[in-house]
């Protein structure tokens, strides 16, 4: 019988963020040097939580910025030259968060990356900007606690979003899928848990529940597969009854882990 959630998910409150003692890194990447020299000035007079650490206008000197400052949030045009390749995947390896910013009737909210955690039209007004960085904050104090929380030596997992941090049992979870640099986790009681985490982030801690990662885009628990389908590179079917394919460099792997020979 399904385990409801409330009794293996424990919610945390949202934090203070005045509790927070360091200044966030900041980066801010555009082509628009008026609209990020306006957001620089907003963000030093009024949000001093952040601290600009630069302001990149090409590709190369992004890189170079991102290397130096390890941010941990940036600031991005949506029509920026690289918005979709090299640069986002440095920031997202960092765990940083990113705001874009985009022309006001160029863009819709559903049109805006699932990395992001917000978007900011041009020209917009200090209420707006100060609304965003306290977004990003607020996000960032839970990443802060979920680091602390995840030890080898614990029986639960903490899985945040920007609301809340839930504790989650292992043996509930059935797989983890990829979603772009989201996470979404799949649990016994059929609830879905999305967390701003990429699937690397849980790989190794999860190992030692018997957690595999059988694909780019999943990890399984093996305690909760229903069935192996022989084939090229096989499937497995768990108990949610989704068909999970098995990368053929993994299958070795997840043999030995279910002492198939």
């Amino acid at each position: 019988m399904a385990t409801n959630v409330a009794q293996h998910n424990t919610p945390i409150t949202k934090p203070n963020i005045s509790d927070m003692r360091e200044a966030i890194k900041t980066i801010i990447v555009g082509n628009r040097r008026t609209e990020a020299g306006r957001l620089h000035n907003i963000l030093s007079a009024y949000c001093p939580q952040i601290a600009v650490s630069g302001i990149a206008f090409s590709i190369i000197e992004a890189e170079k910025l991102v290397s130096r400052t390890n941010p941990g949030l940036a600031f991005m045009e949506m029509d920026f030259q690289d918005k979709d390749s090299r640069l986002l995947t440095k920031l997202s390896a960092l765990d940083c968060n990113i705001i874009f910013t985009a022309p006001e009737q160029q863009y819709t909210l559903n049109q805006v990356p699932e990395v992001a955690i917000d978007c900011l039209h041009y020209h917009a007004d200090i209420k707006d900007v100060t609304n965003a960085v306290s977004r990003a904050l607020q996000m960032q104090w839970l990443k802060q606690q979920v680091h602390k929380i995840n030890t080898p030596s614990l029986q639960t997992i903490a899985l945040s979003n920007l609301n809340e941090i839930q504790f989650v049992h292992p043996q509930h979870i059935i797989r983890l899928e990829a979603s772009n640099n989201y996470t979404n986790f799949f649990l016994d009681d059929g609830s879905k848990i999305t967390v701003s985490h990429t699937l690397k982030h849980y790989e190794d801690s999860l190992a030692a529940h018997g957690f595999v990662r059988v694909h780019q885009s999943h990890i399984i628990n093996i305690n909760k597969i229903r069935k192996y389908v022989k084939g090229k590179g096989g499937y497995v079917i768990m108990q949610d009854g989704e068909c999970i394919n098995i990368s053929p460099n993994r299958k070795e792997y997840l043999f030995k882990s279910l002492n198939i020979t």
